[in-house]
């Protein structure tokens, strides 16, 4: 195991490129980890992403870090390919502490699944986003989302484009199910990649002064990494909305990725 990263060789995780769009996912095998870098093998779908394209690298478990870096080199290797993941990092506890702020915003939630088969389903979930900070956010989902996943947010701040983000669902609040169904759960962004001007004029006035501390987690940049909060107790499985909420439309809608 590297002196500087939790991983060792052999070990599955998940590697993700995030877009505006959406979120593309993948699960590659590590083979060997340097100092701040990794050598992995992956399915041969991600011959498509460039050098240079920017990846998030998650562990396994549900608290896993979620890590940064830059592809490095790509090739075909047998049924696959093989890439080095350059500049691999994840920032400390005190960086991801920001000012959160009362919110009422629509936003879309997006998250890939992996079957059994290897077959990958993209699922979206509609919400609201209930307080938000630079470095994260409270999401009140109509359907549960599971502690530990990445997750693809659009979220509806201002008529003209949404603020896009990538983070990590780091908490599942336990009995947080709100009338007609859904969960609350934070969110930590790991990620801005659009609108980041709009949420620092909303932020303007708490990010000024003293102001709550953001339990969420996240960094204070749009380059920085997820956080490594422990999330309570008490995650929801990741299913579709049930039929006990007879009044709350299912607003999930599934898309073979």
């Amino acid at each position: 195991m590297s002196a500087d990263l939790p991983f060792q060789p052999e070990q599955e995780l998940e590697v993700a490129m995030a877009g505006t769009e959406e979120l593309e996912s993948f699960t590659a095998k590590v083979l060997e980890v340097g100092n701040g870098s990794l050598k992995m093998h992956g399915p041969r779908e991600m011959l498509n992403l460039a050098v240079g394209t920017t990846l998030m690298v998650k562990g396994p478990g549900e608290q896993a870090q979620v890590y940064w870096g830059k592809i490095d080199e790509m090739r075909p290797s047998g049924d696959g390919v093989d890439f080095a993941v350059a500049g691999v990092r994840c920032e400390d506890e005190e960086s991801r502490r920001a000012p959160r702020k009362d919110a009422n915003f629509g936003v879309v939630v997006s998250y890939v699944l992996v079957d059994d088969d290897g077959s990958k389903t993209t699922r979206r979930s509609l919400g609201r986003v209930i307080n938000i900070s630079r470095t994260g956010a409270r999401v009140r989902a109509r359907a549960p989302l599971a502690q530990g996943i990445l997750v693809h947010m659009q979220i509806d701040m201002n008529a003209e484009e949404p603020v896009v983000a990538v983070g990590q669902v780091v908490r599942v609040v336990p009995g947080s199910e709100y009338e007609g169904g859904g969960f609350d759960v934070g969110v930590t962004f790991a990620r801005l990649l659009q609108g980041i001007h709009i949420l620092t004029e909303f932020l303007a006035d708490v990010e000024g002064g003293a102001a709550p501390v953001d339990s969420e987690g996240g960094s204070d940049e749009a380059e920085a990494s997820a956080a490594s909060e422990q999330p309570a107790a008490g995650e929801e499985p990741d299913q579709p909305d049930t039929p006990d909420t007879p009044d709350t439309p299912d607003t999930e809608e599934e898309a073979a990725a």
